[in-house]
């Protein structure tokens, strides 16, 4: 039967993941601001309604980003209660 590993390899081993993916959330948000940006200046600049389409993608970008943060947040503070004694 295996042994379990200490509680200090499991923090460190948690770290490195968190950390890799501590970042990307951003990449969403960043990216939903960008295209949406682009669309209103796009109708702008040529009177059209059309596209504002990409408003939609923008704000499914941006939600996906915040859904992200949020689900990693909570996974990290679960995390971290199970290690509190």
């Amino acid at each position: 039967m295996p042994t379990p590993a200490p509680i200090s390899l499991l923090k460190q081993a948690a770290a490195r993941d968190s950390e890799g993916d501590k970042w990307k959330w951003w990449y969403f948000i960043l990216a939903g601001i960008c295209i949406g940006g682009y669309s209103i200046w796009q109708a702008y600049d040529q009177h059209r309604l059309k596209p504002l389409g990409e408003l939609f993608f923008a704000v499914f970008c941006i939600f996906i980003g915040i859904w992200d943060f949020q689900h990693k947040r909570r996974k990290k503070r679960e995390a971290l209660k199970q290690t509190q004694p």
